[in-house]
């Protein structure tokens, strides 16, 4: 979908659609930030550099290309997106923060 069919949605279609990609967007968060979870476990614990790397640069570069293509709607779908990862970002820092204390 481009930007021009995100603009020519019904105007019911539209709050779904923001809606359908926040959701996308708090599980994508939520696999990122386990994924942080796990690259701090593997530092903590002497884990391989080029393990730690590896894990640390796919992160970022499947992050990146997901909201890269997202981009590509528009932006309020990926301002529903980013906002699911933030949402998710506070979900799992509560969750952590709570098996760490």
């Amino acid at each position: 979908m481009t930007h021009a069919a995100f603009a020519t949605l019904p105007a019911w279609a539209i709050p779904l659609d923001l809606g359908a990609h926040a959701m996308a967007g708090v599980a994508l968060g939520w696999v990122y930030f386990y994924l942080v979870w796990c690259n701090a476990q593997q530092f903590a614990h002497g884990g391989r550099i080029s393990a730690i790397g590896g894990l640390a640069v796919a992160r970022f570069a499947g992050l990146g290309a997901i909201l890269a293509l997202i981009s590509l709607e528009g932006a309020p779908p990926l301002l529903a997106t980013v906002l699911g990862v933030l949402i998710a970002r506070s979900i799992m820092l509560r969750r952590f923060s709570a098996a760490t204390a």
